[in-house]
């Protein structure tokens, strides 16, 4: 009886769950006479794989298989059509759903547990993703041309994952911020090191995300765990500090660009890159322990229904032109080479002074988080 039970309400899950309508791009309209027309589409130049026309192979069974379902964390969020350019260049439909990252793996689980896989492509942080690898629910990819060409990358894609089975496609960094108008120029000269923010001059004017709610403050055990910090004892002293607690990266981004406080240790350029694009006073430091990324990657789907689709799509991201695009979107530095980078340059950071958080980084800080390791300092 209990099994049967728990058969009936994995259905009913599965059923809810693909009740979900995707984000499906409108077919472009064909141009009228009293349009311009618009310039051919420029070849994508990319190394072959190993495979030599293989690829060429799987790019026009993706086009057979006509689509693609994206279960996507932050292609929601923005303007840029990354769907539309997509379907441009391969007459593949992008549907997109958005969602977070642990919601996908739980929705996988499921369709895996059922035998009915709707998503090809999932996004979501490196936590989620690693945990997800060793859940199985995600294909290994060694021939995707884009992502075997050497010395392209600003940041590699594949750092992360060695059996290639996620990449990252982008990183957002993590820091101290400032606000311009209210810290001097000579101040900001001063502030070289983390600890530099435990002088006296700084108390009851800085920042930083709630522990309680939100992981930020815990990405500084990358530090520790590379051994540039000793970050348990140096929060036992900034505690002292009197720090105000917003309890999201978008408020702590706002509290600092309207001058309510003057540094926002634990800022994030997932919400500063757009408010600096506008003109906010914000400036992120670069400090000698190095500057934190966390990353986002994208992986296709073990099992997936569309899975030749799912790899031009992963591939095209990583290319020239898909680079273009995700700059764009998300105004953020490129992961290639020659991708033109429009990030503001109040929060540009040399990609070599850039830690990027690994698997095993972003699990001990993954498990920090949910013991709340932090939270009972910061009160």
């Amino acid at each position: 009886m209990k099994s049967v039970s728990f058969l009936v309400l994995i259905s009913i899950v599965l059923i809810t769950l693909m009740g979900c309508t995707p984000k499906t791009p409108a077919t472009p309209a064909p141009a009228t006479s009293a349009e311009a027309p618009k310039p051919a589409l420029q070849p994508i130049t990319t190394a072959k794989s190993s495979a030599g026309a293989d690829w060429d192979k799987v790019v026009e069974a993706g086009k057979k298989e006509g689509r693609v379902t994206f279960y996507a964390t932050m292609f929601t969020q923005v303007e840029v059509p990354v769907d539309k350019a997509f379907y441009n260049r391969y007459g593949i439909q992008l549907d997109v759903l958005g969602g977070r990252s642990a919601e996908w793996t739980e929705r996988l689980k499921v369709e895996k547990r059922m035998g009915q896989i709707v998503g090809d492509i999932v996004q979501g942080s490196t936590p989620n993703m690693e945990n997800m690898k060793l859940l199985g629910l995600l294909s290994s990819n060694q021939a995707l041309p884009a992502l075997n060409e050497k010395g392209v990358w600003n940041l590699d894609p594949n750092m992360i994952d060695k059996d290639r089975k996620f990449f990252m496609y982008m990183a957002w960094l993590m820091g101290p911020h400032i606000n311009t108008n209210l810290v001097k120029p000579e101040e900001a000269a001063q502030l070289q090191s983390w600890r530099d923010f435990l002088a006296p001059k700084w108390k009851g004017k800085m920042a930083v995300l709630n522990p309680n709610i939100s992981p930020g403050l815990y990405e500084l055990l990358t530090l520790e765990k590379l051994g540039r910090l000793n970050t348990r004892e140096y929060l036992q002293e900034l505690v002292k500090q009197d720090l105000r607690l917003p309890i999201s990266p978008a408020s702590l981004a706002s509290e600092l660009a309207k001058g309510e406080i003057m540094v926002a240790l634990t800022g994030s350029t997932t919400t500063t890159a757009s408010m600096a694009a506008k003109g906010a006073p914000i400036r992120l430091l670069a400090m000698k322990e190095g500057t934190v990324g966390t990353s986002s990657s994208i992986a296709q789907v073990e099992g997936a229904h569309h899975p030749n689709a799912a790899k031009v799509f992963i591939n095209w991201l990583f290319t020239q032109e898909g680079q273009e695009i995700l700059s764009r979107a998300f105004l953020n530095s490129p992961l290639r080479k020659g991708v033109p980078d429009i990030t503001h340059e109040s929060i540009k950071v040399k990609p070599e002074d850039v830690l990027i958080q690994t698997a095993d980084i972003a699990a001990m800080v993954a498990e920090s988080v949910a013991k709340k390791e932090f939270a009972s300092l910061f009160k």
